[in-house]
């Protein structure tokens, strides 16, 4: 088609944004920040540009994503690149298929070297050994902890394990439940605010093979890295919250976790972790005495999901998954509470 004119261009990229955004085209401002005023989350906001990299195939720069606040900077990209075109645009079906640009984003189909884990060891796992022999007496007779349904890790990573996450406990109770051999073969996502603290990140290097994520400002460095460790076949800690719950509450998931399990076909392994916030809430700066039960879940395999990703924009197959982890983890808490 040729492109036409520039009003029937902007009409039509709104239409777009709309249908994905879900958001009535006449209730959008053009100047409105799309993020803050409708609820779109960062992950929809790449979506968006999916779809348009889908329905006029091109080749959206990842640094756009970080442009993009408002219909009218949507507009703008989308019709910059139009006119860098030399031949006319073509339009597809950009409601299918756009797990390609995803995986353009994530790098999906790089090679992955045994050399790049390396970036995540530290000569601070000298005191691992150490660190889990002091947990493993904590354990016995300071938390009382107990574990339900290990036998539902699969025997072999890769796999991501996803739990809930009130404490700073969380991760180290985790590790410990699962045993030395699985626990060395996980690489666990840790955002930057805690990360950034140099005290906190000596403890989590001696602990754990830790990977810093930015989720405000740049995720996808982050999500590479995972993709690689999972491509290189480890497994991957990531706490789908996005962050700690201040009330021990679940918070909402975040749609992250559903795009690197799609992604890469590996299962989700979901998890409840109890009694961890009541032994330390944020905020504090040591633990109390408590019982602390860990409970696996049944793995959610990627199968049925890969084959949505051929008929359904890739934002609804990962927002799919997510929603089902969320369902399958708050079953693990009333589970727990009715044992």
């Amino acid at each position: 088609m040729s492109k036409g004119t520039s009003a029937e261009l902007e009409q039509e990229i709104k239409i777009i944004v709309s249908k994905i955004i879900k958001v009535d085209e006449s209730r959008i401002d053009p100047d409105a920040n799309i993020f803050s005023e409708y609820g779109v989350d960062s992950l929809l906001g790449v979506e968006i540009l999916a779809g348009l990299d889908k329905k006029y195939g091109l080749d959206i720069p990842e640094q756009k994503i970080r442009e993009m606040k408002t219909l009218n900077d949507i507009i703008r990209i989308a019709k910059e690149l139009i006119s860098k075109k030399a031949i006319p645009v073509i339009t597809f079906d950009m409601s299918k298929g756009t797990s390609e640009y995803w995986r353009k984003l994530i790098r999906a189909d790089e090679a992955a070297s045994e050399d790049f884990l390396k970036e995540f060891r530290s000569p601070l796992e000298v005191f691992r050994p150490l660190f889990f022999a002091i947990i493993d007496l904590l354990c016995k007779f300071y938390f009382q902890i107990k574990v339900i349904g290990l036998t539902n890790i699969p025997k072999t990573p890769p796999y991501i394990i996803a739990p809930n996450h009130s404490s700073a406990l969380d991760q180290t109770m985790v590790s410990y439940t699962i045993g030395k051999e699985k626990r060395e073969q996980l690489y666990t996502l840790t955002v930057k605010h805690f990360y950034d603290r140099p005290v906190a990140r000596v403890f989590m290097k001696i602990a754990a093979n830790v990977m810093r994520i930015d989720s405000e400002k740049d995720f996808f460095p982050a999500l590479r890295a995972a993709v690689k460790v999972l491509k290189l076949g480890r497994s991957v800690y990531i706490n789908p919250e996005g962050t700690r719950s201040e009330s021990g509450k679940l918070l909402p998931f975040r749609v992250g976790v559903g795009m690197l399990a799609a992604e890469t076909g590996v299962p989700i392994v979901p998890a409840y972790i109890e009694g961890t916030f009541k032994s330390m809430p944020p905020g504090s700066s040591f633990p109390k005495p408590s019982e602390v039960t860990v409970t696996f879940g049944k793995p959610i395999y990627m199968d049925g999901y890969i084959k949505m990703k051929q008929t359904e924009k890739a934002y609804d197959v990962y927002k799919a998954i997510t929603d089902e982890l969320f369902k399958r983890v708050s079953s693990l808490k009333v589970r727990k509470e009715n044992l």
